[in-house]
């Protein structure tokens, strides 16, 4: 029997759809002739708590850090037991299986981590399917490969995987400590992908409320000659310039912006340089999941999981857009055979567009580029018309800017000339830009504001020229924004350049992000849950623990200097330049210099209503508990029975408990001191405890004669 194992039952159904044969449902799987399809539910194992290891684990301890887990257990998720029941009874009847997860990192490890787990060692195929409707599932089915091909793949995810538990774990117990000790009740996580990401928030914000704003001037020469012909310049700083300019170029004294300006005025201006240079520029590449929450988060207002969500059903649901978690923005040079099909399906989708009759798929883009193929491709349409009744307008959206991009590359090049003219006036330099556009091509289909032909004057050196006006206009120099999820993803993505190192910087491609395009969006979520970020319209803005946080941390922890750095290791091992056991080495290192560190160290401006109330007997915090009757505060000090009422979460009056019958002391010694036994009342009835209770543990039962030595 061949078990093809999906990674989720909408995929199995595609894939049995494809099969020959006739398909009989069953529980937890389909059979189709001699092949069976089943399925995992997402991940079906997790990693195993710390208290799996050792049961001391479940108090969180300094002592205990850093937790190493070896070997590495792994559990069953309690929503997935049956189905991992129902694998492991397929798996001893198949004679080979094949690996149908999703073409990445993450699909890769989910299969192979079940494999591993239910101790398959027969042998294993893999199916690589990006698009679930029955034409291309049929055409992936008949292109199996070897799954050890995707050994690396693999090995990279679990790295990822235990790098985030053995970071997050570690330092997250550490700093939760740290905020105990000044009355934090709450866990403060930290990631290694999670808190850099943090860093670049808190750090903007910053940068922000510390800039200082100042009073800059935009020049503008309206330049003439005898016939009336008119060119707009711009001033431009240059190295002999005579007007005081700030790190930017902007021209800031107002009294030598005056003076100019009327000595200026009908003075005579010389055409230093008069450029044309035509270009032709290729259509833009088709979307990668990041670049996709860019635009659609600027162009529609949308949140980078709303994005997501939407590209997740238009795949599994409605089929209609390739594998929507792709780092790729190319496409296989086989894939233009299809072109056709899919370039009707938009026509039927969009309905009419008047470049719809330009298009032409002997066009091959440089989009269409084996070389730069990984795991998967670029996400594009499928060959499915799209039916817009039954898709949200979210999905609409997407669908339609996805479609949009995959057509211009059958739509030729965007052909134009860029005319400059450099003009000099009283040494002062003023230049005029335009554009000529000879052929739209892929702009048909995206266009632009640029797109209206402007030319200049046909002046040459000899011309005689001066200025009929000069325009002096105030302006004011403004902080960044903050980050919305589409500018955000767009730094994580290219995180190069914000890592402080500038060796390490030159070693970074602007490609290198953290994160993947499967957790980025889930990231800035978790931030928002947390309570480290909130959202105001479409702004991110860190919430004073998030400061507090970040101000406390090493700079390590917070930059993105070493995430980036580990992010392009777990790169090497896919592309099997470096090793997991390399990587590991570098990342328990990195682990244990933070812990000694956070040794040293305390939360830095900790807003008081994050703060622990102090009981008022003995100034120890009070601890917020739960009993049967609801909700209590209770002193965390050692011999302090203070407890108080709950009123909304903070602390009410003294709390009144039942009044408790005094302890009679008797005549029997205790066996582990010399001190008397008392007789005490429990809720299973008396027993005798040592007077020197809590220094002394000694109990003893209740004899039937005690009572006359009472």
């Amino acid at each position: 029997m061949k078990l093809i194992i999906a990674e989720k039952p909408s995929l199995a159904r595609a894939i049995a759809d494809a099969l020959p044969g006739k398909s009989s449902k069953q529980k937890g799987y389909i059979e189709v002739g001699d092949t069976t399809v089943s399925w995992c539910i997402g991940h079906l194992l997790e990693q195993a708590p710390p208290d799996y290891y050792d049961d001391s684990l479940k108090r969180w301890s300094r002592e205990t850090l850093p937790i190493i887990p070896n070997p590495w257990a792994y559990v069953p998720k309690a929503s997935a037991r049956g189905q991992l029941s129902i694998l492991r009874k397929l798996l001893k009847k198949a004679s080979l299986v094949i690996h149908a997860g999703d073409p990445d990192r993450e699909g890769q490890l989910l299969v192979d981590e079940v494999l591993h787990h239910l101790k398959w060692r027969g042998p294993t195929q893999r199916l690589l399917v990006a698009d679930m409707n029955l034409k291309a599932v049929r055409r992936s089915l008949a292109k199996l490969e070897d799954n050890k091909d995707f050994a690396s793949l693999s090995t990279s995810a679990l790295a990822r995987a235990r790098a985030d538990w053995l970071y997050g774990m570690n330092l997250t117990r550490a700093w939760t400590l740290i905020g105990r000790k000044q009355g934090l009740q709450s866990v403060l996580s930290i990631g290694r992908v999670q808190t850099p990401i943090l860093g670049l928030i808190v750090k903007r914000d910053n940068e922000i409320k510390e800039f200082e704003s100042h009073e800059y001037f935009e020049l503008t020469a309206r330049i003439t000659d005898r016939v009336n012909d008119q060119v707009e310049a711009q001033w431009i700083h240059h190295q002999h310039s005579k007007l005081s300019v700030d790190s930017h170029g902007h021209a800031i004294d107002k009294l030598q912006v005056d003076n100019f300006v009327n000595q200026a005025a009908a003075q005579p201006v010389q055409l230093l340089k008069n450029t044309s240079q035509q270009q032709a520029k290729s259509a833009p590449l088709p979307f990668n999941l990041s670049r996709l929450q860019v635009y659609a988060g600027s162009r529609f207002k949308l949140s980078a999981k709303a994005v997501l969500d939407a590209c997740q059903s238009l795949y599994e649901k409605h089929r209609l857009l390739t594998y929507p978690r792709s780092d790729c923005q190319y496409l296989p040079v086989d894939q233009h055979q299809q072109a056709p099909d899919t370039l009707d399906a938009i026509k039927r989708s969009l309905g009419s567009r008047e470049w719809f009759a330009k298009l032409d798929t002997a066009i091959k883009s440089k989009a269409f580029n084996d070389k730069k193929i990984s795991a998967h491709h670029a996400i594009i349409p499928t060959e499915k018309p799209a039916n817009f009744d039954l898709l949200t307008s979210t999905e609409r959206n997407i669908y339609t800017v996805v479609a949009e991009h995959y057509a211009a590359q059958f739509l030729g090049a965007y052909e134009y000339t860029d005319n400059v003219q450099l003009f000099s006036c009283l040494d002062e330099h003023f230049q005029a830009k335009a554009r000529a556009v000879h052929k739209l091509g892929w702009r048909e289909a995206l266009p632009a504001k640029d797109d209206v032909t402007r030319v200049l004057a046909d002046w040459q050196p000899q011309t005689p020229l001066w200025v009929n006006r000069i325009m002096s206009e105030a302006k004011r120099t403004r902080p960044p924004n903050h980050y919305t999820d589409a500018t955000l993803i767009q730094a994580m993505s290219n995180i190069a350049r914000f890592v402080e190192d500038k060796a390490l910087a030159k070693v970074l491609r602007d490609t290198d992000g953290i994160g993947t395009e499967a957790t980025r969006a889930s990231m800035i979520e978790t931030l928002e849950k947390r309570g480290y970020i909130i959202r105001s319209q479409r702004l991110l803005l860190p919430t004073e623990l998030g400061h507090c946080l970040v101000k406390s941390l090493p700079a390590q922890a917070v930059s993105a200097d070493l995430t980036a750095q580990w992010e392009r290791q777990l790169d090497d091992i896919v592309n099997e330049k470096g090793g997991y056991q390399a990587f590991m080495n570098t990342l328990l290192r990195g682990v244990d210099e933070l812990l000694i560190d956070s040794d040293h160290r305390q939360l830095l401006d900790l807003p008081k209503k994050y703060q622990a109330p102090k009981c008022p007997k003995c100034h120890h915090t009070l601890r917020r508990a739960k009993s049967k009757r609801g909700w209590f505060w209770s002193c965390t000090g050692k011999d302090c029975d203070y407890t108080a009422t709950d009123r909304n979460g903070m602390p009410g009056g003294p709390r009144r408990t039942a009044a408790k019958s005094p302890a009679k002391k008797t005549q029997i010694k205790c066996t582990a001191c010399d001190g008397f036994m008392m007789l005490r009342k429990s809720k299973r009835g008396e027993f005798l405890g040592c007077e020197n209770y809590p220094k002394c543990k000694g109990t003893q039962k209740l004899k039937p004669t005690s009572s006359a030595a009472r």
